[in-house]
């Protein structure tokens, strides 16, 4: 919305505190990190979720033919239950990928690309891997009673050293390598996993045989209920605003002209309108509504919503990495203008719904995704965010009240 600018005054703005990234849910084996729910512990189920058993090897033989048959199987490290108490089971490939469902109802094995979502929001494969060791349990040489290989385990997901078991049946790398496979292959032999070292703070992505015994996370079946979605503590609709009334039933006028549309803006009174006047623009991006309709008493936002102020939008794109990292990952994957498409990392699912300006002319649909916040500038402006298809940032911006933009609510 490069144009709006040269229409009003610019004003300085004071950067608002970061707010934490992580944070826990309800169950005490999971926890949230970023868009995904992660659990806490290693998987110990020795039986698929259709209920059939799982073969276990209790000896090298038995794993070995496992493997050369391509059949799941799984173990307890040095063939010892004990050690399942803390570092849970190790499985082959042939396990994971089974059709009958390792992972517990609600939950999947993770694949590469999900992995890949993890570490990059903790910083990046460089700097993931200490925010994801366990404090305790790592070699390394000790310094004040602590080991130099724990980690700090800020992410919560507390990745233990459990080591792995090789095809040809021996056990290795207890207290110095924690492996946790992904459920994407990558050729015919092999499949992808993730490695935490005792001696660095890297994660490392790499290839191993399917008949290796590694450990299993989980990660909860991403559910959108109400097109609602969770991004950190948040909980924002992931659709633009399309309602014609006010929370206590009462009509939102709608502008059919650039007349009404402009009578609207003079006399400061609440109004929507599609996109070119045209209402087919309406079941994929939602209504245009000037900002009288956002800050009207009468509530614009559902039930159990609110229109979220500029310090919340400021909370959501620190979350998603700062304003020049967090629009590539709240653009939608289509739609947008010479295929500059985001990825929707955040499931946000920005549109570019374009902008109704002050004199009912419609601007940059397929562009531009605009929507407001329930914060004034002064009055006759608010702040507002900014997608555009050429950027990967997300702009913090502020426009006259009788602009035209998209909407989207926050949960109370």
């Amino acid at each position: 919305m490069k144009n709006i600018l040269s229409q009003i005054n610019i004003y300085t703005f004071v950067i608002l505190a970061i707010f934490p990234i992580i944070t826990y849910s309800q169950n005490t084996s999971d926890v949230k990190i970023g868009t995904q729910i992660w659990t806490t512990k290693n998987l110990d189920v020795s039986t698929f979720r259709n209920g059939e058993a799982i073969p276990e090897a209790k000896n090298a033989e038995e794993w070995v033919k496992a493997g050369e048959s391509k059949q799941p199987a799984w173990c307890y490290y040095d063939n010892d239950p004990k050690n399942s108490e803390v570092y849970g089971k190790l499985y082959n490939w042939y396990a994971v990928n089974d059709s009958r469902g390792l992972a517990p109802k609600g939950y999947h094995i993770p694949s590469d690309a999900e992995w890949t979502v993890l570490t990059d929001f903790l910083g990046g494969e460089d700097k993931a891997g200490k925010k994801m060791k366990s404090k305790t349990g790592w070699q390394g040489w000790e310094k004040n009673g602590k080991k130099s290989g724990n980690g700090t385990n800020s992410s919560g997901f507390n990745g233990l050293p459990v080591g792995n078991r090789y095809g040809m049946g021996p056990f290795f790398n207890v207290g110095n390598y924690g492996l946790w496979w992904s459920s994407t292959e990558h050729d015919a032999g092999n499949a992808w996993y993730r490695n935490l070292y005792s001696n660095s703070g890297v994660v490392n992505r790499s290839v191993n045989d399917r008949e290796v015994g590694l450990s299993v996370r989980c990660l909860m079946d991403y559910k959108q209920e109400s097109s609602e979605v969770y991004i950190g503590n948040q909980v924002w609709t992931s659709k633009n605003l399309d309602v014609s009334t006010f929370r206590n039933g009462e009509h939102i006028p709608e502008a059919k002209s650039k007349d009404e549309w402009i009578a609207a803006g003079k006399n400061k009174k609440a109004m929507f309108c599609y996109y070119g006047f045209d209402k087919k623009y309406g079941a994929f991006y939602g209504k245009l509504y000037n900002f009288y309709a956002v800050q009207d008493p009468r509530g614009l936002a559902p039930e159990g919503f609110h229109i979220p102020s500029d310090k919340e939008w400021t909370v959501l794109t620190q979350h998603l990495g700062g304003e020049d990292l967090a629009g590539y990952k709240m653009k939608s994957k289509a739609g947008w203008y010479e295929s500059r498409n985001g990825n929707n990392s955040s499931f946000f699912n920005g549109l570019p719904g374009g902008i109704c300006e002050d004199d009912g002319n419609f601007i940059e649909i397929t562009e531009t995704g605009s929507w407001w916040s329930s914060t004034e500038t002064n009055l006759t402006s608010s702040y507002f965010r900014d997608l555009y298809y050429s950027d990967l940032e997300i702009e913090r911006d502020f426009c006259i009240k009788n602009y035209g933009l998209s909407v989207r609510c926050i949960k109370d």
